[in-house]
């Protein structure tokens, strides 16, 4: 966490929100849609607020900006409209500013520079629920971070399986030195597959469980011939 924060700070350039159009759902019944935001500033434009119940419109607003309130925690909608769709009819109202509060901060529209690395399971998790509740496209960068830190312990248990075996091997070229360098061969394609269907799982052209269990698996295998073939 203190690495990538020094990397932010220092190594790479300012970061700029560039992304526009912008949808998220900000709570159980509440989606908004901004079309551009200056993360200097806290600043969203051309924003569109909707409640819509049981796939009803119930109420929309409008918006030409909204600001981020440090001190009360909320968005301020300046020269905002509102239409509320009423059984008797609709009603409109309009006005300068508006305060509100919902799920959405400036913290969401900061540099996500390798976020999933430095949170804690329990962030994560958090996270992930987020992600999920907004029906963001990047929940599954997140899930895949989950799953590395779930398979990480079996994968330490197989490489040392793998180099229990190298070491026990009875070499008669190379001595030590083979077996180092055979050890180093070993980690690097274990390494060079795991950065691989990393990858694959990322752009979601596999279930990302599966993708990053194959290191793992391939790896079982070869430390199970390998150990088969010791010398007892």
């Amino acid at each position: 966490k203190y690495r990538i924060g020094f990397e932010i700070e220092y190594l790479k350039k300012p970061f700029y929100f560039n992304e526009r159009d912008i949808h998220l759902k900000v709570a159980e019944n509440d989606y908004i849609y901004i079309q551009r935001y200056n993360n200097r500033t806290e600043s969203a434009y051309r924003v569109t607020m909707e409640r819509i119940v049981d796939n009803r419109l119930e109420a929309k607003l409008f918006a030409k900006k909204m600001t981020w309130n440090d001190s009360l925690q909320t968005w301020r909608f300046r020269n905002w409209e509102k239409r509320e769709l009423k059984n008797f009819g609709e009603v409109m109202t309009k006005g300068e500013d508006l305060d509100s509060a919902f799920n959405l901060s400036p913290a969401d529209f900061d540099s996500k520079y390798q976020l999933n690395a430095t949170m804690n399971m329990n962030e994560l998790e958090e996270y992930i629920a987020l992600l999920k509740s907004r029906g963001s496209s990047e929940v599954g960068l997140y899930e895949i971070e989950k799953y590395i830190r779930y398979m990480l312990p079996f994968t330490a248990i197989i490489l040392t399986l793998m180099g229990v075996s190298v070491s026990a091997e009875k070499s008669t070229r190379g001595g030590a030195g083979f077996k180092i360098a055979l050890g180093f061969v070993i980690a690097f394609v274990f390494i060079l597959l795991f950065v691989l269907v990393k990858a694959i799982a990322e752009a979601g052209s596999m279930h990302p469980i599966l993708a990053i269990w194959i290191p793992n698996i391939v790896g079982l295998v070869a430390a199970l011939v390998m150990y088969r073939f010791v010398p007892k």
